[in-house]
């Protein structure tokens, strides 16, 4: 995602090479020098989240965990860790270059979830940001997949489910 000043935050990820690996790592790129940054590691591996700026200036991280990143050194997990829709996010300082928990959420965050702030492609909330998504069947070919929309108050620091 696009900082404030022009530099790219790049945060998690999975590798495809030899022996996959989700990542916890983030670094920023400059456009101007052509130059990374590496920049401290989330507290969870993160893979098919979505990231984005919160009116105060942090980035919030949500989306499809991992595990606890175990080496935060080299932001990769084993390839077997199994892994599953997220309760949990992170809040990014820019400032303090140092990374936070949000509170749980209230309803799981997996793949394919879309987060709204003030973004020139997507809504502005006043004061929070909406994540929206949907949580796959559990291992059930008959369950529907489940739609859902929460918001996060970034003031107050809580998930508040949005009606359907």
């Amino acid at each position: 995602m696009q900082l404030p000043g022009g530099n790219v935050l790049v945060v998690g990820g999975r590798t495809y090479a030899a022996t996959p690996a989700t990542r916890s790592a983030a670094s920023a790129w400059s456009p101007v020098t052509g130059h990374w940054t590496a920049l401290p590691p989330m507290s969870r591996h993160r893979t098919m989240l979505t990231a984005c700026m919160l009116p105060s200036g942090r980035v919030a991280v949500v989306g499809y965990e991992e595990e606890a990143a175990a080496a935060p050194a080299t932001g990769a997990s084993a390839s077997e860790t199994r892994g599953g829709p997220a309760l949990s996010g992170e809040i990014f300082d820019l400032a303090a270059r140092s990374w936070s928990a949000l509170p749980a959420m209230p309803l799981p965050c997996a793949a394919q979830q879309l987060c709204a702030t003030a973004t020139p492609a997507a809504v502005s909330v006043p004061g929070g940001l909406i994540v929206v998504g949907c949580s796959a069947p559990a291992n059930d070919s008959q369950q529907q997949q489940q739609l859902w929309a929460q918001l996060f108050d970034e003031v107050s620091s809580k998930w508040y489910i949005l009606p359907k």
